[in-house]
C-alpha cells in the first residue's frame, strides 16, 4: 500500500506498535533512510568524463541531497528475510565470486570469469536489497512516500496522527480560553482600582474643602 506521511509525523510518539511491512507484532526495529536529490544534480553527471569533474560530482552528490532516517518496528518475518538476503549477498558476492574466479584462473576459460561477474552482480543486488527493505522516497516539502507499507500500520498511524492533532487543538483552545479569562480578570482589576482611586481622590477633596454652613438658614428670623 502506498501512503504519504510527513516527516514530523514519523516520530516514536506517533509510531504504531505493529510491523510497518507485514502488520504483525514487532520484535525489533529497523532504520530506513530516505533522501531527496534535486533534479539539477543529474545534469552534472557529464562532468565525470572530465578530470576534476568526478570530484565535483562526488562532493555534490554527498552534500546536496536531504536525508531523513526513520526507525520502524518490524516483525520476525521481516528480520528473517533481511538475514536471508544478507547470507545471499555474502554467498554470491564474496564466496561465489572468489570460487568462480579461482576456476577461471585454473582453467583459463572466459566462461568462469563471466559467471564470476554475474555472481558479483547478484551479490550486489541482494546487498542493496537489505538496505531497501522498505521502499520510500522523500519529497521537497517533507513528505515521505512509502510504497509497500502494511494497511494495518497505515490505519493505526493515521488514527494516532488524528488523535495527536485533536489533542493539540484542544490544548491550544484551552490556552486561548485561559488567556482570555486572564485578560478579563486584569481588566476588571484595573477598573476596580480606578474606581477606588477616584473615590479616594473625592474623599481627599472633601477633607481639604469642608462644606460651608448655610448663613441664611442659620440666621434668626426677624420678628
Amino acid at each position: 500500500m502506498e501512503v504519504d506521511v510527513y516527516t514530523a509525523e514519523l516520530v516514536p510518539q506517533l509510531m504504531p506498535r505493529v510491523c510497518v511491512k507485514t502488520g504483525g507484532p514487532p520484535v525489533a526495529t529497523q532504520k530506513l533512510t530516505v533522501q531527496y536529490t534535486p533534479r539539477w544534480v543529474y545534469f552534472l553527471l557529464p562532468l565525470i568524463f572530465i578530470g576534476v569533474g568526478i570530484l565535483i560530482v562526488l562532493v555534490v552528490a554527498v552534500a546536496v541531497p536531504k536525508r531523513f532516517t526513520i526507525v520502524f518496528p518490524v516483525s520476525a518475518e521481516v528480520v528473517a528475510d533481511r538475514r536471508r538476503r544478507i547470507r545471499l549477498a555474502w554467498g554470491f558476492g564474496a564466496v561465489g565470486t572468489i570460487a568462480l574466479c579461482a576456476l577461471g584462473i585454473k582453467s583459463g576459460q572466459p566462461l568462469w570469469w563471466l559467471l564470476a561477474a554475474l555472481s558479483l552482480a547478484v551479490g550486489l543486488y541482494f546487498a542493496q536489497s537489505t538496505r531497501r527493505w522498505l521502499r520510500g522516497k522523500l519529497s521537497v516539502d517533507g513528505r515521505v512516500t512509502l510504497r509497500n507499507a502494511s494497511p494495518v500500520w497505515v490505519a493505526q498511524q493515521y488514527a494516532l496522527v488524528q488523535a495527536h492533532r485533536a489533542a493539540v487543538h484542544q490544548a491550544a483552545s484551552y490556552h486561548q480560553a485561559a488567556q482570555q479569562q486572564y485578560a478579563a480578570q486584569q481588566y476588571a482589576a484595573q477598573q476596580y482600582a480606578a474606581q477606588q482611586y477616584a473615590a479616594q481622590q473625592q474623599y481627599a477633596a472633601q477633607q481639604q474643602c469642608p462644606a460651608q454652613p448655610d448663613i441664611l438658614a442659620a440666621s434668626p428670623t426677624p420678628q
